[in-house]
């Protein structure tokens, strides 16, 4: 046998050993549950940090190590992040905080460059963890104590300065995301006959962690609406102006005895300082998860007809909508460029933010109008003013943007829809408004 076919066959054994030594390790892998002992894992890829990779026992040695998984996408996490780099810088020793993400490298890497969270471990494109401790919802954070146990599975309000020191002493006892595996949003709130032609299901708050929206899609074949742990003022408004929650409840008026079922009653982003016990039992007491549900497509007029009347009757309130002033962003037409951008096929491929593209093949500017205020949720709402009534195709990459630290803010989107022969302002313009007359009184 020659030198050169004894070598080649020497290199594929090891490399089918290399692949079967790989497989057998991945499928020894179990999910964790809380009281069972982390194996000393090692963890690679590493960002942020002097340490490119580390043992788990590293991490948990000094006393308390959370592996918060997240995603750059989620507003909950990114809102935390601030929270969790001032608890890392203030027990620094104890405790590490290790950020998860399944995105790639790019992703978490910009995200890292756009914000200040020195005190924060990161790793990105993550398969191993996702195996041990597996989820649906984030955040998701595990907390392992220096025995190197898993002593808690919680969502983000639980991760405090009081619940940190507790777990620091081994006393601490926490509010468990036990419901978060047998739970879907992507499938029926209740399990049923696959033959059904329509389903609406209201249920209370559901214990996976924070609430969120999956609106009604134009590109779907089916109708449906779903939304987990929102309110019902949140309920309400998206039935009446078929959009995502307002960002601001200054467009709501509500006449009511009791508006702490309607509003939060602490400004938004103060959970923490209103108390996480006492904000927890008010979210359980008025939260709600609510499907609409039609195997077909019906026009979307009517499906949020329906929609507002089941709520109505749910809730007991009354709605009128009227339109007052209000400080709006207008899209107008600039010039004739725009007629480049008219659709020139007929299937819809896209809709909304695709990571750093914006996409919307085959829409109307009102749905355009619909994706801007969903994803500027803090500003004020959007209105298309246009006059277009013919469907256009719009593509953009945001990467530079992203990649430079700006961001997609307005002024980026404005100088893209500028360049396509569109304008947006802030003006004054006739914009609806709820009034709510609770009747429970």
């Amino acid at each position: 046998m020659n030198l050169k076919k004894t070598t080649n066959i020497i290199l594929l054994l090891l490399t089918i050993l290399f692949s079967m030594g790989t497989y057998a390790q991945d499928q020894k892998i179990k999910a964790l549950k809380i009281g069972d002992k982390v194996p000393d894992f090692l963890i690679e890829n590493i960002k942020n940090s002097e340490f490119k990779t580390r043992r788990a026992s590293d991490l948990y040695g000094g006393g308390l190590l959370i592996i918060n998984f997240w995603e750059t996408y989620c507003v909950p996490c990114v809102r935390e992040m601030p929270v969790l780099n001032k608890l890392a810088a203030k027990f620094k020793g104890k405790y590490n905080m290790l950020c998860v993400s399944s995105q790639d490298d790019h992703t978490v890497d910009a995200f890292i460059k756009r914000n200040t969270h020195d005190q924060l471990m990161f790793t990105a494109m993550d398969t191993i963890l996702y195996k041990y401790f597996p989820h649906k919802v984030v955040p998701h954070n595990v907390w392992i104590d220096k025995n190197g146990v898993v002593v808690a599975i919680t969502d983000d309000y639980e991760v405090n300065e009081k619940n940190v020191e507790l777990a620091l002493k081994e006393k601490v006892e926490l509010s468990v995301k036990d419901e978060d595996l047998t739970f879907d949003w992507q499938k029926p709130l209740k399990t049923a006959d696959s033959n059904f032609i329509y389903r609406s299901v209201i249920t209370p708050f559901k214990n996976i962690g924070n609430g969120g929206t999956l609106a009604l899609n134009p590109l779907s074949q089916t109708s449906r609406f779903m939304a987990w742990n929102a309110l019902k003022t949140d309920l309400i408004w998206s039935a009446y102006m078929k959009t995502s929650r307002p960002s601001e409840y200054k467009l709501i008026d509500i006449f009511t005895k009791d508006s702490a079922s309607f509003f939060f009653p602490a400004k938004e982003g103060q959970m923490r300082e209103y108390g996480v016990e006492k904000y927890k039992k008010w979210e359980r007491a008025n939260s709600y998860c609510y499907e609409l549900f039609f195997n077909r497509k019906v026009d979307p007029d009517q499906f949020y007809d329906i929609m507002a009347k089941e709520l109505c009757l749910f809730f007991n309130v009354k709605v009128e909508m009227t339109k007052k002033p209000t400080e709006c962003w207008v899209l107008t037409k600039l010039n004739k460029k725009i007629l480049q951008s008219r659709t020139k096929g007929t299937e819809k491929q896209g809709y909304g933010f695709n990571d750093s593209k914006f996409i919307a093949k085959n829409q109307p500017l009102d749905e355009v109008v619909k994706i801007l205020y969903s994803f500027f949720s803090k500003q004020p709402p959007f209105v298309n003013e246009t006059g277009i009534k013919f469907n256009i195709d719009m593509e953009k990459d945001f990467k530079e943007a992203l990649e430079s630290g700006k961001g997609i803010t307005i002024e980026v989107m404005r100088a893209y829809l500028n360049s396509i022969g569109l304008e947006l302002k802030k003006k004054m313009h006739a914009y609806p408004h709820l009034t709510i007359y609770d009747l429970n009184q």
